[in-house]
């Protein structure tokens, strides 16, 4: 059975946007990301949050630009600070 809803007027997006704050400290990928140049940042910002491009060969690229970050940081970076 269906819980109905509690009515407080949030709409539904707002709300998961809300369950997924998290600890509010910032993520590996995002530290990561605050250290580099803003032009790389941007670029690499552009490719994470493009869905189509998988997350291993994005880790592979990073780690071979000497960024020490693994798939599963990646992934909690897309899930969660990308969508947000």
């Amino acid at each position: 059975m269906v819980n109905p809803p509690k009515g407080d007027g949030m709409s539904f997006a707002d709300e998961v946007k809300k369950e997924n704050r998290g600890t509010g400290q910032r993520c590996r990928t995002c530290q990561l990301l605050e250290q580099m140049k803003p032009e790389d940042a941007t670029e690499i910002n552009a490719v994470l949050a493009d869905r189509n491009v998988p997350t291993e060969p994005i880790v592979r690229a990073l780690n071979n630009r000497g960024l020490e970050i693994g798939s599963s940081a990646i992934r909690k970076h897309r899930l969660r600070c990308v969508i947000s």
